[in-house]
């Protein structure tokens, strides 16, 4: 947006406090970053402005950058799944007036609990989450399933309701995903 550079990013440099590289006793003067970053070299800008912590609590956050005369609005906007007993699966897309476009996919994240002798994990496409089941090295990835959908991995029906992924085999029934809340 004329010369600023919108983005999500996770364990970056911050090229501010960078800009200057100083050690001192063993130390420099590097720190990382993670969350929503602007930037314009032009104007010698770059400033992480939506921490990741504060867009994972809130789901949300909205970023204005301008200058004379003008103002844009960037929404960033976080989508994840938690596995139960393990991390969260997530993607964070930024956009403008209804046009998003992901920029950021974590790493997929694995369930505790163990169905039919597999390990169950979410992960994060560009569009949508996926199921992957694995057995050894043999991992079969299907869209996650939908609201009154299920979908059968290997002998392991899972279905979703009420916002969590249930998986049914022999009679047991196990939640092994939860969809993540914001405030």
């Amino acid at each position: 947006m004329r010369g600023y550079e919108v983005t999500y990013a996770e364990g970056v440099e911050n090229e501010m406090v960078s800009a200057i590289p100083v050690t001192l006793f063993g130390e420099t003067t590097e720190v990382t970053t993670s969350g929503v970053i602007v930037a314009n070299p032009d104007r010698r800008i770059w400033l992480s402005v939506v921490p990741r912590g504060r867009l994972a609590t809130n789901g949300r956050a909205t970023v204005v950058v301008g200058g004379v005369g003008w103002r844009d609005t960037v929404t960033a906007v976080r989508r994840g799944w938690t596995a139960v007993g393990g991390g969260t699966a997530y993607a964070v897309a930024l956009g403008t007036e209804g046009e998003r476009r992901t920029v950021f996919t974590s790493a997929p994240a694995q369930a505790e609990p163990r169905i039919a002798n597999q390990n169950v994990s979410v992960a994060p496409g560009n569009d949508s989450f996926y199921l992957l089941v694995s057995e050894g090295n043999d991992t079969v990835r299907r869209p996650l399933p939908e609201r009154n959908e299920s979908v059968t991995v290997r002998n392991v029906t899972f279905y979703e309701q009420d916002e969590r992924i249930v998986a049914v085999h022999d009679g047991t029934r196990v939640t092994v995903l939860r969809k993540e809340t914001y405030n």
